[in-house]
């Protein structure tokens, strides 16, 4: 043989090898689509390569040599950096958020109550809109589209427990301060928050534009001005999981993310705890009662970049992650931001936003909010959704080619993705290719089923 034989069986083992990875990964996760197009697409693919390296007498050098040629190139643009990747841009220094405006907090106003009265006094434009959306089911009532008599109350149950200790997120330091070392310590913390159950850690510097200004909802008075004078944060992902995701917009994703944020909150409190008795300072900061807005704080902490649906993506998970946080002033070492290629993918999919039924995710380009450049996404618009279908939809991260899971076929996808601008862009045609401009799976656990 020669030595483009030799390259020609390599190059067809690799192939050989990918394909059926690719195949058998499919058939695990259930993806039916992604099977029958990898059996039609490679199983052809790896026939015809065999056939020139078997068949092929005529001209065999100059054919098997272009297909080197070209796998090469391929292999090349693929995993080499090539391209930019994008960052957030701050174009102007950043407006804090009253945390009374966002449309968790005011769904939270009772009519004619103190808080009612005082917000729509100030934000009369608000006030047909959200009474509206205030008179329709809530999320574990009867007259939404995925309300069950039995299943409803399950994530519900999990925000009635985050209610009750969310007294339990602050409290003065226990002891005296201890010697600690910075460094130690934060590899500790970030090992003791994917100890507790988190996927991944990082240490920012908090910024006070990631703070609210005034307190909207959870542990406090309502209006109070937001005094947090941690220098701090310690933010953790935790995964949501992919089966009970790809049901999107079910009631399945409902209870799924009740029990990320409840695990969230543990680890989170946890940890609060522990620095206290240290003798520092520690807020641990849990869904309805947080002091800073997580996901641009979790930017800081190199966890990930903000993507056009507007949550974090992660470089392995993509939004498929809830966030926790706990903030303190004790020394830490910070970590450093990271760009991955998010944004420029975001620029060129937008799976999330043509799949989103409530239209809240933007099509078109960034612009600038509170001083930073991102896409827009309407609070109003998403939420409303949220109560017509009974569940806090979840469509955006199930689609995002980023949110599969784990393994070496699609960790092979996000690192070429990661590194190239044109795997960036194959990555979304692949996607849309392999499983569907428009994915939806009906398979519910079986202990969810009626």
């Amino acid at each position: 043989m020669m030595w483009y034989d030799y390259i020609g069986w390599i190059a067809g083992c690799a192939l050989i090898f990918f394909s059926i990875a690719f195949v058998m990964t499919s058939v695990l996760e259930k993806e039916a689509r992604a099977v029958f197009m990898g059996l039609i697409v490679l199983v052809p693919l790896c026939f015809v390569w065999f056939l020139l390296l078997t068949q092929l007498y005529v001209y065999r050098a100059e054919i098997l040599g272009l297909g080197i040629v070209g796998i090469v190139l391929f292999g090349l643009i693929l995993f080499v950096p090539f391209g930019k990747k994008g960052s957030l841009q701050i174009v102007r220094p950043l407006e804090r958020l009253d945390e009374r405006d966002i449309i968790f907090a005011r769904m939270r106003y009772q009519e004619n109550s103190e808080a009612y009265n005082d917000y729509y006094r100030r934000h009369p434009e608000l006030k047909t809109t959200d009474d509206k959306v205030r008179r329709m089911p809530t999320l574990y009532e009867p007259g939404s589209e995925n309300y069950h008599v039995i299943n409803s109350p399950v994530p519900q149950a999990c925000f009635d427990f985050l209610e009750d200790i969310r007294g339990t997120t602050e409290a003065p330091p226990h002891a005296e301060n201890r010697d600690i070392d910075p460094e130690r310590m934060s590899l500790r913390l970030k090992g003791l928050a994917k100890y507790y159950g988190g996927r991944d850690a990082g240490i920012a510097v908090l910024n006070e534009g990631h703070t609210y200004t005034h307190v909207g909802r959870g542990q406090g008075k309502y209006g109070d001005v937001v005094k947090l004078d941690h220098k701090f944060a310690l933010v953790f992902t935790v995964e949501m999981d992919r089966f009970m995701v790809r049901q999107a917009p079910s009631l399945t994703v409902y209870v799924e993310s009740a029990n990320q944020y409840v695990k969230a909150a543990t680890i989170a409190i946890s940890i609060a705890y522990y620095i206290r008795s240290l003798g520092f300072s520690a807020r641990a900061h849990i869904d309805g009662n947080y002091r800073i807005i997580v996901p641009p704080v979790a930017v800081d902490a190199g966890l990930g970049e903000i993507g056009r649906i507007g949550l974090l993506m992660t470089p392995n998970l993509g939004p498929r992650v809830r966030l926790g946080a706990v903030t303190t002033d004790m020394p830490l070492v910070p970590d450093k931001p990271i760009s991955f290629g998010a944004l420029d993918f975001c620029e060129a999919c937008t799976k999330c936003a043509e799949n989103c039924p409530s239209g809240a995710i933007p099509q078109g380009d960034k612009k600038i909010v509170r001083g930073v450049e991102k896409w827009f996404v309407n609070q109003e618009a998403c939420y409303t959704y949220w109560r017509k279908s009974g569940t806090d939809c979840g469509v955006c991260m199930n689609v995002c080619p980023y949110s599969k899971p784990n393994t070496f076929v699609h960790n092979s996808v996000r690192y070429a993705a990661q590194h190239s601008v044109v795997a960036r862009r194959g990555a979304k045609w692949a996607d849309d290719f392999f499983y569907g401009r428009f994915p939806k799976s009906n398979k519910k656990p079986e202990w969810l089923i009626s």
